[in-house]
């Protein structure tokens, strides 16, 4: 069985990958590259610390895709054809389902939950390859999600787990004395601002009713998604200019010194009519470095793609994350207990390892035509 994985969403492309061959898959990464204007490729950033971005050597499994101008992309059509597998992720689909091989759609949700419905020629070809995909699998298994597929007449997708490397994600190291400095407590949120998917302004409220019991806080943002200028104005009405800090997303060393530097993260938050429960990235590697999260959560979504329910403390009000905030600040050992448990969740679900036997069962089905 020979198998290309096209495009990294969530870096998952290249930790599948890995396993993959380590579990004795003959497995290929087409990464997503661009021309540096030298004439050579730089492909996208990747997570493996062995593999540095400024690196100009690459596992041999890996092949550096271009995929601008748009002229070239037919050319990996003809490519394609000798594999007997192709594990598309998102919209690369839309192109993939023309290389007459057998081949997986892989969403990350909205592409299934508001691209699909769009008009134009990129959403009928997205539905299109969804439709004559093997196998449809998420990143996500929520309630919109599943009743968008079946919207359009099609299976509910399989879930399969966000690959998170426990190495990399790790809990802060101490070193010294173990001395920690005095500082303001300090929240970290590297989720998109997008407030119809992350309701943004349920934490921002919620962050200003803690702050007026604490006195002294700190907000970190990551400044992506649609409603930056939106939520600058809502920092600034609610007077936390002075102790928030919008930061362009950052690169992956930096996000996880900022985990380490966060005494607890945010996800996302559903209420009001914004917000959209979902799994994300941002709860489980800040759980990985072994810090509590507060967010949302379905239990029922939960239970059915792990089984259980999560070390996370539910809120979807801003007085819910106010409270939970409090309990935080007052009680280190409550911070403690929740980072273990929560690094314990990750080694359980999302260990690369752990995926790569669940996708070979899959890819091995789809080769035999089963849905």
């Amino acid at each position: 069985m020979r198998v290309a994985i096209v495009g990294n969403a969530a870096n998952s492309g290249f930790w599948y990958t890995r396993a993959l061959r380590e579990a004795g898959v003959d497995v290929d990464l087409y990464l997503p590259s661009k021309p540096d204007g030298r004439g050579s490729v730089k492909p996208f950033i990747t997570e493996d610390p062995v593999v540095s971005q400024e690196s100009d050597e690459l596992p041999r499994w890996i092949i550096p895709w271009v995929t601008r101008p748009y002229w070239r992309l037919p050319l990996s059509l003809v490519e394609w054809k000798r594999y007997d597998l192709i594990h598309a992720f998102t919209l690369y689909s839309i192109l993939v389902q023309f290389a007459g091989r057998p081949f997986i759609v892989h969403s990350m949700g909205t592409d299934l939950r508001e691209y699909a419905y769009q008009g134009g020629l990129g959403p009928a070809l997205w539905r299109r390859s969804l439709a004559r995909a093997r196998q449809i699998l998420a990143h996500n298994i929520d309630d919109e999600l599943i009743h968008s597929a079946r919207r359009m007449g099609l299976p509910t997708p399989t879930y399969i787990p966000q690959a998170i490397d426990p190495q990399l994600y790790h809990p802060k190291i101490t070193t010294g004395d173990g001395q920690v400095p005095e500082r303001p407590f300090c929240l970290f949120s590297p989720s998109r601002l997008d407030w119809h998917i992350k309701g943004t302004p349920i934490l921002l409220e919620g962050f200003a009713l803690f702050l007026k019991e604490v006195g002294a806080a700190r907000l970190i943002l990551s400044a992506w998604g649609d409603d930056v200028d939106e939520t600058h104005l809502m920092i600034r009405d609610l007077g936390l200019s002075d102790v928030t800090t919008l930061l362009p997303p950052q690169r992956r060393g930096e996000l996880i010194r900022l985990y380490h530097q966060a005494d607890a993260v945010v996800s996302h938050f559903v209420g009001r009519g914004m917000g959209v429960h979902h799994f994300t990235m941002v709860s489980f590697e800040a759980m990985a470095c072994g810090v509590p999260v507060i967010s949302s959560m379905n239990d029922d979504m939960y239970m059915r793609g792990f089984g259980s329910t999560p070390p996370m403390l539910e809120a979807s009000t801003p007085r819910e994350i106010a409270d939970h905030l409090l309990a935080l600040y007052r009680d280190e050992s409550l911070r403690t207990r929740l980072g273990r448990l929560g690094r314990q969740w990750v080694l359980d679900h999302h260990r690369p390892e752990l995926i790569a036997p669940k996708l070979i069962d899959i890819y091995e089905r789809a080769l035999k035509g089963a849905s």
